[in-house]
């Protein structure tokens, strides 16, 4: 099973609701919200400014540097 963690601009780090079992779907769940939700992608109207983006672990917690560094290697 994997875990899509949210990276918000407070530097906080938290599991979403979303947790696919194939890493596959886990990649496909977390392009679609970084391309939807996060700060630097998708259109002027759906950003949200405190959403950096998401990233997958399989582990259930992540510090704000793992991270940041997992979704800067996507």
């Amino acid at each position: 099973m994997y875990n899509i963690f949210c990276i918000t601009s407070e530097k906080e780090v938290f599991l979403t609701e979303d947790t696919p079992t194939t890493l596959a779907k886990a990649l496909k769940n977390c392009q679609k919200y970084n391309s939807i939700w996060s700060a630097t992608k998708g259109s002027e109207e759906t950003r949200l400014k405190c959403i950096l983006g998401y990233c997958i672990f399989e582990k259930d917690s992540l510090s704000y540097n793992q991270a940041m560094k997992l979704f800067k290697s996507v």
